[in-house]
């Protein structure tokens, strides 16, 4: 799985060295499994938004809005939704960041 945010994400994830992206990766799909989410999508969603928001956007204050807004409002639905609706989230505001710094 690695290798495919590798290819998606080269320059946010050209200072990591493979094997440090690779135990990124695995700590991230076990806090993934904490949070009860599963699935492989599950999982690419997930890291996804640890390449976005940062490794530890879990633990950070400043991203407590993530927790609040996504991750645990459960009138999105189950754990896969609510992965889901942030990587959606986070892909708008990629895409809106690359505008402005055009």
């Amino acid at each position: 799985m690695a290798t495919t945010f590798l290819e998606k994400y080269p320059d946010r994830l050209k200072s990591i060295a493979p094997d440090q992206l690779f135990r990124l990766v695995d700590a991230a799909i076990s806090q993934m499994h904490q949070l009860g989410a599963k699935s492989r999508q599950d999982a690419y969603h997930f890291i996804n938004a640890c390449i976005l928001f940062g490794w530890g956007f879990l633990q950070d204050d400043s991203q407590k809005w993530i927790r609040t807004d996504y991750l645990e409002n459960s009138e999105l639905g189950n754990i896969s939704l609510r992965l889901e609706a942030l990587y959606y989230y986070s892909g708008r505001q990629s895409m809106m960041d690359g505008k402005l710094e055009a």
